[in-house]
């Protein structure tokens, strides 16, 4: 079974400024963006999510799994599949984490 492939591009308007942790209002994005973000190879979160963020996992020869996905990795560092609800669906206010 051919696996997809994920092309990843860079994103325009990154923002590297950060207040309180968070990028400037005019930064933040819908879910689209969210998505865009993760395919480009970024982590992605909203505020309130206590550390936590979302990472797109692409399968390797090695992975258990033959598709790409989402995943939630928590501040103690567990990976969790992710599980987005609709109120994150419809969040507007969705950044790209920098470390």
């Amino acid at each position: 079974m051919a696996m997809s492939k994920i092309e990843v591009q860079p994103l325009m308007n990154e923002h590297p400024i950060m207040i309180d942790g968070y990028p400037p209002e005019d930064k933040f994005m819908d879910i689209g963006g969210a998505v865009k973000a993760l395919k480009a190879g970024h982590k992605i979160m909203c505020p309130g999510m206590k550390g936590a963020y979302y990472e797109l996992q692409l399968p390797d020869d090695h992975s258990k799994m033959s598709m790409p996905y989402i995943f939630k990795r928590t501040p103690c560092g567990n990976q969790i599949p992710c599980n987005f609800s609709h109120t994150d669906v419809l969040r507007e206010d969705w950044s790209i984490l920098v470390n």
